[in-house]
């Protein structure tokens, strides 16, 4: 089944990343899914690549092992994780921006604010720069 997910997926077709209530993930055509439940509205978030996913699935691991359950702030390590998850993950501002896109379709605001930071730190942007570069990247007007 994986090596034709692999296929489907390199043929061009849309397909989904699901995860099974044992946390095991898998890959699907979003045809074949659709399929599955004709009358349902499937109102999947879309992430733009495997390797944005990734990102985000690090991201979220580490939130959950490493935030404080009193202050809900992340902890040193979790910082600290973060710090290399950004710096071996997102090199440029493309990058940052599909991240940013996948946080938002996402409502991971924790990751979001994390993405504006970098906007604003990284990439030395300031407010108004990044609100444009945002709807440019969220393709609004």
């Amino acid at each position: 089944m994986e090596g034709s997910a692999a296929a489907a997926a390199g043929a061009g077709l849309p397909m989904v990343k699901l995860r099974g209530g044992d946390g095991v993930e898998f890959s699907v055509q979003a045809r074949r899914l659709a399929e599955l439940a004709p009358g349902h509205i499937w109102d999947l978030p879309a992430i733009e690549s495997g390797d944005i996913y990734d990102t985000v699935q690090l991201y979220r691991r580490n939130a959950e092992r490493f935030t404080s359950r009193a202050t809900g702030g992340l902890l040193p390590q979790g910082v600290l994780n973060v710090q290399t998850i950004f710096a071996e993950r997102v090199h440029d501002l493309d990058t940052l921006g599909h991240l940013t896109r996948a946080a938002i379709v996402l409502d991971m605001e924790d990751l979001k604010d994390e993405c504006y930071k970098r906007m604003l730190q990284d990439h030395q942007m300031g407010p108004q720069e990044v609100k444009l570069f945002l709807q440019n990247a969220l393709g609004h007007p």
